[in-house]
Order: C-alpha cells, then sequence, then structure tokens
C-alpha cells in the first residue's frame, strides 16, 4: 500500500469521525481521530524512509573523485572556463 492510499484512508476516517461528532458519539469519534493520526504518522515514516532511501542511493551513484588528479590536468583545468580551445597542449 503506497502513502497516497494510506493518506486517503486517513482522510476517509476524517470524514466519519465528523459524521460521529454531528451523531454525538464522541468515543466513536476520538477512535477514528486517532486511527486517521496514526495513518498520517505512517505515511510519513514511509515517505521520509523513502526520501532517505533515495539520498544514499545518489550518494553511492557520484563519482568519488570529481576533481582532476594529475599535476597537469589540475593546470589545466578551469571549472568556470567555458572555452573549446584545448588547454592540455
Amino acid at each position: 500500500m503506497n502513502t497516497q492510499e494510506i493518506r486517503k484512508e486517513a482522510n476517509a476516517l476524517l470524514g466519519q469521525a465528523e459524521a460521529s461528532l454531528r451523531d454525538g458519539k464522541v468515543e466513536e469519534f476520538d477512535r477514528m481521530i486517532s486511527d486517521a493520526q496514526t495513518k498520517m504518522a505512517d505515511a510519513d515514516k514511509l515517505d521520509e524512509a523513502s526520501s532517505q532511501l533515495k539520498v544514499l542511493q545518489g550518494e553511492f551513484r557520484t563519482p568519488t573523485n570529481t576533481v582532476p588528479i594529475a599535476d597537469k590536468d589540475v593546470a589545466a583545468y578551469d571549472a568556470n572556463d567555458s572555452s573549446t580551445r584545448n588547454k592540455a597542449s
């Protein structure tokens, strides 16, 4: 079950809780509100875990050395230079 479905269920519970409150069923209202809060918290946890996973996967995919290593490359390297001339020769 994805987080959108969980959030939809929580919103449906809120609607039912509102109807219970109009009917004067306070205990039922409290139970439904508690269930809706639990579902929303679960959905938030799933979203957070998914975000953490994406961050970690992104960190593992980045190159470990993005800076030139050789002395000649370092001397010729300029990150702000956008010209097409060959500086290494």
